[in-house]
């Protein structure tokens, strides 16, 4: 597994956490410029990989909220990735909630905010 992919999946994987995910924004905006990924390819992590993968826990009524174990998280993406039906699915139910992070995270990176994370 590649290192920036991993780190994208954990960072990624807290806009599917029952919380405020606006607080990672900063963050993750961090770990995509980290990773020197094209923003291409950096969008499929999102929305082919990461989201058909945690949609589940936007929909349970006590989602998990603290974080995702990172071994758990690779291993459900990789497996996921296998499923294609599962796939398709998933993609096609959260796409909505996605795109809306995406294009708020894009317009964050196009026009940074000054101040901390208070989630660091």
């Amino acid at each position: 597994m590649e290192e920036n992919r991993a780190s994208l999946y954990e960072s990624f994987s807290d806009l599917y956490l029952d919380t405020d995910v606006r607080l990672f924004y900063d963050r993750i905006l961090d770990d995509i410029e980290k990773s020197k990924l094209p923003e291409s390819e950096v969008r499929k992590i999102l929305f082919d990989e990461v989201a058909p993968a945690l949609a589940f826990n936007l929909e349970c009524i006590a989602g998990e909220w603290a974080g995702f174990d990172k071994d758990w998280l690779v291993k459900r993406i990789e497996d996921m990735k296998q499923t294609r039906v599962r796939r398709v699915f998933s993609k096609l139910r959260i796409r909505g909630y996605t795109k809306k992070h995406w294009n708020a995270l894009m317009k964050r990176r196009a026009h940074p905010v000054g101040g901390i994370n208070p989630v660091r």
